[in-house]
This record gives structure tokens, sequence and C-alpha cells, in this order.
């Protein structure tokens, strides 16, 4: 994610006097080979990991996971009532429910100090915010002339959707852990591009969330499906 974000400082430095990015530049074609290694090593790495059947194995009692919690809620409420200035239907239904987010993960942090297991409710809404947020985006994207301006962050905002889904599946013992760790690292890496864009600090916030409260990898006994 590290040199990721290096090479689209570089890609972006190349805006010309029109504010257009760069038709071809080497570093736009290495990040998209990076983005291909990632996600193929990622696809082979998480092949070991095995179900889990025991929620408390998975997420232990971590004061890491709760601050993790704690900077996804301060993330999600500050974006949600930036969004709130596009105006609309959808910049309040954002913004309500990043409230309604932001509340579940302060919950969600309590929980994870403790060790106990949240309600499907939790992830669920926050699930919801990230799928707001993701077309809340796309409909600003839309005007962007350039499709290498919002590549990666679409790809963030995908993947985080995506983790959300999996980590509320977990809750009602449906979830695999494989699909989980995919999903929330490839997140993890996108955020960490799209940091050379527009709205830092809510990416900031996902890649410190991510970073701490990804469930155990740890390469056990087999276990039933949680």
């Amino acid at each position: 994610g590290g040199l990721g974000l290096v090479l689209q400082g570089w890609y972006k430095a190349g805006i010309d006097a029109k504010g257009l990015l760069p038709v071809s530049h080497p570093a736009m074609a290495l990040s998209l080979c990076l983005t291909a290694l990632v996600l193929a090593v990622l696809c082979f790495a998480v092949r070991t990991l095995n179900p889990v059947a025991k929620y408390s194995r998975l997420f232990p009692a971590s004061a890491a996971r709760a601050v993790g919690c704690l900077a996804a809620a301060v993330g999600i409420l500050l974006s949600g009532i930036g969004y709130l200035k596009n105006g609309g239907g959808l910049g309040i239904a954002t913004l309500v429910s990043g409230i309604a987010a932001a509340v579940a993960m302060v919950f969600l942090a309590f929980l994870r100090l403790k060790g106990g297991r949240p309600s499907v409710v939790l992830h669920a809404l926050l699930t919801v915010f990230f799928m707001l947020f993701t077309v809340n985006n796309c409909r600003l994207w839309g005007a962007e002339p350039q499709t290498a301006e919002y590549l990666f962050p679409l790809f963030a905002c995908v993947f985080l959707m995506l983790s959300g889904y999996r980590m509320t599946e977990l809750d009602v013992q449906k979830g695999s852990r494989r699909w989980l760790v995919f999903s929330n690292q490839a997140a993890l890496f996108f955020c960490c591009l799209s940091l050379s864009g527009t709205n830092r600090l809510f990416y900031l916030s996902m890649i410190v969330y991510l970073a701490l409260d990804l469930c155990s990898v740890r390469t056990g006994r087999p276990a039933e499906e949680a």
C-alpha cells in the first residue's frame, strides 16, 4: 500500500496546466501491475485459512481492535457530515447512515475491548453506510473526465462494502474467514492508494480500522465453518 501511494504521488505530480493527469505514465502502469500482484498474492495467501467455529477465536478481546473501531467511527461521521453539502436526498441519507454507523462502531469498540460478539445490526449499519457512500461518490465521479482520477478510490469503496458484508456474515455464523481477510486486505491496499486524492481523512481512518480490526489469521487445526 505504501509503495502504491508513492507511485500515485509520482503519477499525480504530472498534472498539466489544465488540471488533467498524464494520458500515459509509467507510474500508473506500475500501479496497475502492483494491484494485480497484490490481489494475486492475497488469493494465494488466504487459501490456508481454515474456517473457525468460535467467534472469540476470530476476534479475541483487544484494545487495538477497539481503537480501530473508534477511528472508523470518527472518519465515518466526519465524511457523512461532509457529504451533506452535496444536498438532495442522497446526501441526507448518507449523513443519517453515517451517524448510525458511527454509533454502531462505538458500540462495537466496547465489544472488541471485552471480547463480546456483536449483533448483526452493527455491521449491517456499517455496510449500508459504505453502500450509500459509494453511490454518493459515484455521482460525483461521474463529472470527472478521467477514470484514473477515481479508479482506486472506487475499488476502495467496493472492497469496503464487501468487507462490511463479510463481517455481517460472520456475526450470524454464516461467513467465511477466507473471504473476509481477502476483502479486508484488498480494501486496506486501495485505501492506501486513495490517500493521494481527496477525502484523505476518511481513507486514513479506514486504514487504521482495517489494519487493527482484522480477524485472527492463525492457521490452527480445521474446524467447522463459522
